[in-house]
């Protein structure tokens, strides 16, 4: 028995080291750090382009999803203290469509995923459709999409009524009834909600009533949505909050709105909004929602998180004075999850790490493999646009990516910063690849041979500085050449970095590396 118990033990110690070996390989990374080891956080809590959090509770555990492009999508991630997180699966492993603004909610053993898949490419003409997905396990696998025949309509938000009846609302206020299952559509569209009337002045992309995030508390039920606009000027996006007595109102504003704002283009955070409420391990009331970085709008809309606090007369607050950049209180009581992230990939496993998408409507499976510890892709397409991609998001404001590239006579392939939209956006490509015996420079619609390199593998190197890009070769990987020519990615939105492959038969990648800088 004494034995025994020395080999839990050992098992025990073994488990928290590779934790352990785990979270230090991802802080060897450079990557940002949210929980600062002192009771205190800064945000982001998910760097990177992690847009639109959706979060639901289930005892003491939280899992939250966001919008993404690219397949597989829906990516899952589990904390217990609202301030680390890890991920554990995603729900959509196929494409069908761009994922907006999900909503992950949980009744009685089953998890469901609400969003709007969108597809401009759909024959019918009908790019806005939205779904309800399953699953019993947060980490999959989760069901195929059922269509709720909801055409036209984006951002579902999903609420369960004291009374056991079950709603999806939508865009512009509207709302409809589900059955109990919450996979079919029993009522007609009906419209509930017109949002809050800002002032006149207050500078915004447009009205955009969107993004509804549902909840009830004491008496009242309580919907949190987006206005001002998404992408547009920095104090365009907020939150605003509303609350009726019954699922269909009436619907009263608050009078503290907006809850979540940026008021200023000197603001670290710009584009503050798409809120989710709810508690934490604490008890306290937290605000998870998404925000772009000044001077930094490659990375996307990340995820940020603020404590609130609640009225007496019951309407959350934000006390934070609209901003989110400074150090906060980490929510007391939650466990820490370890947040296994890493974006380096030597390729030794046999499955894909989470940290890979592609960008193409095509599973990753349908045009990569990984054998021999490295990782095969087949070629496809005549010019970039049209190639295979695998990409990563980044997440620091400086970093640098290397791979090695071993090409086939007819391939093209390298190491590119692009929009999500890889293939509608082939003009806003940066990057270096090879090709045919020439070193190309990807610069938005160009592509220009700068050095001959008559050898089929080659190191390639990205390294960013906060939006400007350099970019090197190598034979080795230790010994970098520097090309003249630097390029520049600030107006593009939303990038990630990706491999991509083009031309006829195999190119091989290994040893991908990200460090980030700062």
């Amino acid at each position: 028995m004494q034995d025994s118990n020395i080999s839990i033990i050992k098992m025990g110690v073994r488990f928290f080291f590779f934790l352990f070996c785990l979270y230090c390989a991802q802080a060897q990374e450079g990557q940002p750090q949210a929980d600062l080891g002192n009771g205190m956080y800064q945000n982001p809590i998910i760097p990177g382009r992690y847009a639109d959090p959706s979060v639901v509770k289930v005892n003491s555990d939280y899992y939250m999803t966001h919008s993404m492009g690219g397949t597989p999508s829906l990516l899952i991630w589990h904390s217990r203290d609202l301030v680390s997180w890890k991920p554990i699966g995603y729900a959509a492993t196929a494409f069908y469509g761009d994922s907006w603004a999900p909503d992950i909610a949980y009744k009685d053993g089953t998890f469901y995923i609400y969003t709007t898949f969108v597809d401009r490419n759909r024959k019918d003409g009908a790019a806005f459709q939205n779904f309800v997905m399953t699953a019993t396990n947060p980490a999959g696998p989760w069901s195929k999409p059922v269509n709720l025949n909801i055409d036209g309509k984006i951002d579902p938000g999903h609420l369960f009524a004291s009374d056991g009846k079950r709603y999806l609302y939508f865009n512009k206020g509207d709302m409809v009834e589900l059955d109990a299952t919450g996979t079919r559509v029993i009522s007609t569209i009906k419209n509930v909600y017109q949002g809050w009337s800002y002032p006149d002045e207050w500078i915004t992309e447009c009205f955009c009533l969107e993004g509804p995030k549902l909840f009830k508390k004491g008496s009242y039920y309580y919907m949190v949505s987006a206005q001002g606009g998404t992408a547009g000027p920095a104090t365009s996006h907020m939150a605003v909050v509303a609350r009726a007595k019954t699922p269909e109102g009436p619907w009263e504003n608050s009078p503290f709105n907006p809850l979540i704002k940026t008021w200023g283009d000197q603001e670290r955070w710009w584009s503050q909004g798409h809120a989710t409420l709810l508690p934490g391990p604490d008890g306290n009331w937290y605000a998870i929602f998404h925000a772009y970085e000044k001077d930094h709008r490659p990375l996307g809309r990340q995820t940020l998180l603020l404590p609130l606090t609640w009225t007496e007369d019951g309407w959350p607050v934000n006390r934070n004075e609209g901003y989110a950049n400074g150090f906060y209180p980490k929510p007391s009581g939650g466990q820490v999850v370890t947040r296994m992230m890493r974006l380096s990939d030597a390729f030794e496993s046999d499955t894909l790490g989470m940290q890979w998408r592609s960008y193409t409507h095509d599973s990753p499976r349908a045009n990569f493999k990984l054998e021999q510890g490295k990782l095969f892709a087949k070629a496809k397409g005549d010019q970039l646009g049209d190639a295979v991609t695998l990409g990563i998001l980044p997440v620091n404001h400086s970093y640098d990516v290397t791979v090695q590239v071993e090409l086939s006579p007819f391939a093209a392939a390298g190491l590119v910063i692009a929009p999500q939209t890889f293939n509608q956006d082939a003009d806003q490509i940066n990057g270096i690849g090879i090709k045919g015996g020439d070193i190309l420079v990807h610069s938005n619609s160009k592509a220009l041979g700068i050095v001959n390199y008559e050898k089929n593998s080659i190191y390639l190197k990205l390294a960013v500085r906060n939006n400007a890009v350099i970019l090197s070769y190598g034979e080795d990987g230790d010994e970098w050449k520097v090309l003249d020519r630097k390029l520049f990615i600030a107006p593009v939105k939303s990038a990630a970095v990706m491999l991509y492959a083009y031309g006829r038969g195999e190119v091989k990648f290994d040893d991908f590396t990200y460090q980030g800088l700062n």
